[in-house]
């Protein structure tokens, strides 16, 4: 009996307060509801023959809290998985080399980064990761398979894959390596001089102003009359840092609507462009979440021209809440809605020019039509 009020005291109180750090409120908690998880954790620990302890309990008990909400993007971080999250945020990492779109159903490789461990493996585009160092990942979000493959620099682990090429399983054991992720570059294409291309892999935090410093070096250096923007294989990331981006493209008026559950509209507004070249932006089914925002602010104020496949269809806005031992839970608090108020989520982005890579074409005889689409278009515009 003594046991039992020990974990009833304990569980009212640890429920208590996660309940109150995640929604920022007061609820009324059924205490029955308590009772009977201090009953079951107290039956485990005296009568349970494998091994248990009260920490993996209680973080087992607050994971299925979340995963209960029924929604793919609402995950619980443990302490280590934040740490790995938020260096993803801070762009320096040690890892593999590989890019996935965020919080995908299955955690699939967007694209290799150049000279990576994975592009030097042989990991392609459109593996989909199924177990890591033997560990069937197959339930887990993408950010919690991403913080299982990163880890010190210099440290081994083994990644597991499904090819659908062949339908086989393949086996990759990788060396870590620093990973200092540059999220946007900017180059003049050559042959076409007059054409700058801005590659966005994913929007951290500064890939705003990222994208300004590449630009602003080359508008000082010789300029361009024409601009390509290339979210290809971008899984999305910090929506203010899109929101920034848009910006300097669209003309006055809305970039997005983000809603919340109690219907309030926060609308994130442009003052005007800044750059006012010829743009095209190229998109395809990885393109998702931010990457939506800026190609939906782009299509529907009609300031540029989005050539390739339709998005990934990501409508909804996750917020990250840190909780007190360091773990963190990130939660959907709101969908987005392009600035002419369409609900692209589950459905995507259809491009004004659709085309795709021929079934046929392999590594071997890869050749970018999609990119050749958009220089033909831009050529046509300049």
């Amino acid at each position: 009996m003594r046991n039992l009020i020990k974990w009833l005291g304990k569980g009212a109180v640890v429920f208590c307060c996660l309940f109150t750090i995640i929604f920022g409120g007061f609820l009324l908690i059924n205490t029955g509801d308590i009772a009977k998880m201090a009953t079951i954790i107290g039956l485990i620990d005296r009568t349970y023959l494998g091994e248990s302890s009260t920490d993996k309990l209680f973080e087992g008990a607050t994971a299925g809290l979340v995963s209960s909400l029924g929604d793919k993007y609402s995950t619980y971080y443990t302490v280590n998985e934040t740490k790995e999250l938020f260096a993803d945020v801070q762009g320096v990492f040690g890892g593999i080399g590989i890019t996935v779109p965020n919080d995908a159903e299955k955690t699939v490789i967007a694209d290799t980064i150049e000279g990576s461990a994975a592009e030097k493996a042989g990991l392609r585009q459109n593996d989909v990761i199924i177990a890591v160092d033997g560990e069937d990942v197959t339930g887990l979000s993408s950010d919690q398979v991403v913080s299982k493959i990163r880890g010190d620099i210099g440290t081994s682990v083994k990644i597991s894959i499904m090819r659908e090429s062949d339908n086989r399983i393949h086996d990759f054991n990788l060396v870590r390596e620093l990973i200092n992720k540059t999220t946007a570059t900017a180059q003049l294409l050559e042959g076409h001089e007059d054409i700058a291309y801005l590659r966005i892999s994913e929007f951290s935090q500064n890939t705003d102003e990222a994208v300004v410093e590449t630009l602003n070096e080359l508008i000082k250096n010789q300029g361009f009359k024409g601009l390509i923007i290339d979210l290809r294989n971008n899984g999305g990331g910090n929506v203010d840092s899109a929101v920034n981006i848009a910006r300097m493209f669209v003309p006055e008026g809305p970039v997005v609507h983000i809603v919340d559950k109690n219907g309030i509209n926060d609308t994130k507004t442009a003052q005007g462009a800044q750059i006012t070249v010829p743009l095209v932006v190229l998109v395809n089914q990885y393109s998702a979440s931010a990457s939506e925002i800026l190609a939906g602010a782009i299509k529907d104020t009609h300031a540029g021209t989005l050539v390739g496949a339709t998005t990934y269809g990501k409508g909804l806005v996750q917020t990250i809440y840190p909780l007190a031992d360091g773990s963190s839970v990130k939660l959907t608090t709101a969908k987005y809605l392009t600035p002419n108020k369409n609900d692209i989520h589950a459905i995507g982005i259809v491009p004004d020019v659709e085309i795709d890579f021929p079934e046929e074409m392999t590594i071997e005889t890869f050749h970018d039509v999609q990119l050749d689409k958009a220089i033909e278009i831009m050529e046509g515009m300049i």
